[in-house]
């Protein structure tokens, strides 16, 4: 699986997903990827032509979800595994399960075919 984080701001939709391949900021975080923001990732490495299919898991409103948007807009400058991405972890699932267990509150956690959703919790 290949989750990612969408905010909504007054209607303007980013989308926050770590991917294999490093960006131009030499890191694994990207920002808006994609510009359909609902469209899954390639369904073979390095073809535009094949796509999974997106799936809301779940959703965060009112004023936990300004705390969680501030939080991911920030996550570019603060996410310890930016650097580095291996399919058992750090990936996309550390990323996303990262970000949720910053607000125990929401009492969230990904699936547990999330393949390395747990490597920063081994990491402490």
């Amino acid at each position: 699986m290949h989750p990612w984080i969408l905010c909504s701001e007054k209607g303007k939709l980013t989308r926050y997903e770590v991917r294999h391949l490093k960006n131009k900021a030499n890191n694994h975080l990207y920002i808006n990827y994609y510009s359909n923001f609902f469209q899954g990732i390639e369904m073979f490495m390095f073809s535009n032509k094949y796509f999974w299919k997106g799936k809301l898991f779940f959703s965060i409103e009112g004023s936990q979800a300004k705390k969680t948007i501030n939080f991911v807009k920030k996550s570019k400058d603060y996410y310890p595994y930016k650097n580095r991405y291996s399919y058992l972890g750090p990936n996309s699932n550390t990323y996303v399960q990262w970000v949720l267990d910053s607000f125990p509150m929401l009492n969230i956690e990904l699936p547990r075919n999330a393949i390395g959703k747990n490597y920063h919790r081994k990491k402490k």
